[in-house]
C-alpha cells in the first residue's frame, strides 16, 4: 500500500515540474515576440520617415537622432505599447494618403476610357412619368426601336414592351400576347417573340436582326402583329403597326411608341380584297362573301374591260369545284361585289381542305382574256400563312359567325 502512494507521489510531483517548465517556456517566447515588434518598429519608422540622400560637398553634420536615440530605450509594456500606436497611426496616415490619391486619380481615368465605344442607356429609355404624360390608347400601345447599319447591312429591330391591352370579353381575363414582326413587303420574313402569359402589359425586351441591303432599305417596311393565344391555342389579333423606314430615323436607335391599329395600313402594291368567311360545322359548310376589292393600281384599271373573282375549293392539291362571281366594270381603284358562295365539305376534311380566292380580268364579251390580277389563299397553315391563317382559324374558333377581314393581294406566280 505504501508503494501505490509513494508512486501516485511521484507523478504528482513529475506533472507539477512539466507544467512549470511549460509555462517559462510560453513566457520566453512572449518576450521573443516582443522584442522582434520593438525591433520591427525601429525599422518602420526609419523606413516611413526616412529621405532620400543627396549628394552635397557641404561639411557633414551631426545626424538628428530618431526619438529611439533621443529618449533611450525604455523597456517595459509600456513603452512597447507607446511604439506600437506610434506605428499604426504612421502606417494609417500612409494608408489614408495613398487611398486619397487613388480617388482623385485612378476612377477619373477610368470614367474617361469606359465612356469611349459604350452605348448610355439612360439617354434611350423611357421611364414610367414619361408614359404617364401619354393619352390613353384605344387598343394598347407598343413601344420599340430600329437601327440600321448600313456597312454590316444589318436591320435591328429592338421589341420593348406593350401596353394598355384590353382584356378578353367573355371572361375579363389578362391575355398572353405576342408579336411578331414582318419585314414587308415579303410576309414570309417574320420573327415571333415569347408569349408573355397573364398580363395586359407585357414586357418583351427582345433583339431580331435582318439582312437587308442599302438600295432595298427605303422600299421596306415593318409591321408589329399583336396577337392574343386563348385555352384552345387559337389566335386572335388584337392590333398592327405598320412602320416604313424611308420615313424613320434608323441613326440613332431612339425608342419610339406608337399606337395598335384594328386594321392593317395597306402596303399591298396590287389592292386588297374583302372576305367574309362563316363555318357551320353542323352541316359541314363553309360561306364564303366576296365583299368588296380597293386599291387597285391605276395602270391595271381599264374602262373596257371589267373585274370578276374566283374561287377553287381544293382538297390538297386538287380542285374539288370552282365558282365565281358576275363580272364587275369600274372607273376607280374600288370594285363592290357583294356575293357569298357555299361549299359542302366532310368534317374530316376541314384540316386538309383549302381554298384559292383570285380575282381576275374579264373583257366586254365575259371572256378571260387578261388573265389572273392577284389572289389570296385559305386554309391550315399548310396552305396559308400570315393574316390569311389566322381568318382561317377565327373562322374555326368562331362557328355561325361571319369573319370578314381586308387581305393582300398577292402576285400570280410568274408575275411582278
Amino acid at each position: 500500500m505504501t508503494v501505490i502512494v509513494a508512486c501516485a507521489t511521484g507523478l504528482f510531483f513529475l506533472l507539477l515540474v512539466i507544467s512549470i517548465l511549460l509555462i517559462c517556456r510560453k513566457r520566453r517566447q512572449k518576450r521573443r515576440k516582443v522584442d522582434f515588434l520593438l525591433e520591427d518598429s525601429k525599422e518602420k519608422i526609419v523606413t516611413y520617415n526616412s529621405e532620400p540622400m543627396l549628394s552635397s560637398t557641404s561639411p557633414k553634420l551631426a545626424k538628428r537622432k530618431y526619438y529611439q536615440d533621443a529618449y533611450g530605450s525604455v523597456r517595459g509594456v509600456r513603452s512597447s505599447s507607446a511604439a506600437l500606436e506610434k506605428i499604426r497611426d504612421t502606417t494609417d496616415s500612409f494608408k489614408a494618403k495613398t487611398i486619397i490619391q487613388k480617388s482623385f486619380s485612378i476612377p477619373s481615368m477610368q470614367n474617361q476610357s469606359s465612356s469611349l465605344g459604350t452605348l448610355r442607356p439612360e439617354i434611350y429609355s423611357t421611364t414610367d412619368t414619361e408614359d404617364g404624360n401619354l393619352q390613353e390608347s384605344q387598343n394598347g400601345r407598343i413601344w420599340f426601336s430600329i437601327l440600321y447599319d448600313a456597312t454590316m447591312e444589318q436591320l435591328t429591330v429592338n421589341l420593348i414592351k406593350i401596353k394598355e391591352l384590353h382584356e378578353r370579353k367573355n371572361d375579363k381575363s389578362s391575355r398572353d400576347p405576342f408579336v411578331k414582326i414582318f419585314l414587308l413587303p415579303d410576309e414570309r420574313t417574320y420573327w415571333t417573340s415569347k408569349v408573355v402569359k397573364k398580363t395586359l402589359s407585357p414586357v418583351f425586351n427582345q433583339t431580331i436582326c435582318f439582312q437587308v441591303p442599302p438600295l432595298e432599305i427605303a422600299s421596306r417596311s415593318i409591321r408589329f402583329s399583336v396577337y392574343d393565344v386563348d385555352k384552345r391555342r387559337v389566335r386572335h389579333s388584337l392590333g398592327h403597326v405598320f412602320v416604313p423606314l424611308k420615313d424613320f430615323d434608323m441613326t440613332r436607335g431612339n425608342i419610339c411608341w406608337r399606337d395598335l391599329e384594328q386594321t392593317i395600313q395597306s402596303s399591298a402594291p396590287l389592292g386588297e380584297i374583302y372576305i367574309g368567311l362563316t363555318y357551320l360545322p353542323n352541316v359541314d359548310q363553309i360561306k364564303i362573301f366576296v365583299l368588296s376589292a380597293r386599291d387597285l393600281r391605276e395602270t391595271d384599271l381599264e374602262s373596257e374591260k371589267g373585274y370578276y373573282v374566283k374561287l377553287n375549293f381544293r382538297y390538297g392539291r386538287k380542285i374539288i369545284k370552282s365558282k365565281k362571281t358576275i363580272i364587275r366594270r369600274t372607273h376607280g381603284p374600288e370594285i363592290t361585289f357583294n356575293e357569298s358562295f357555299t361549299f359542302n365539305f366532310s368534317g374530316k376534311q376541314v384540316n386538309s381542305c383549302n381554298f384559292v380566292i383570285s380575282l381576275r380580268k374579264a373583257s366586254r364579251s365575259g371572256q378571260d382574256s387578261g388573265g389572273e390580277y392577284g389572289f389570296v389563299s385559305f386554309g391550315s397553315f399548310m396552305f396559308a400563312r400570315g393574316e390569311d391563317l389566322l381568318h382561317w382559324q377565327d373562322m374555326l374558333a368562331q362557328p355561325r359567325m361571319t369573319i370578314r377581314k381586308w387581305h393582300r393581294l398577292s402576285f400570280s406566280p410568274g408575275k411582278r
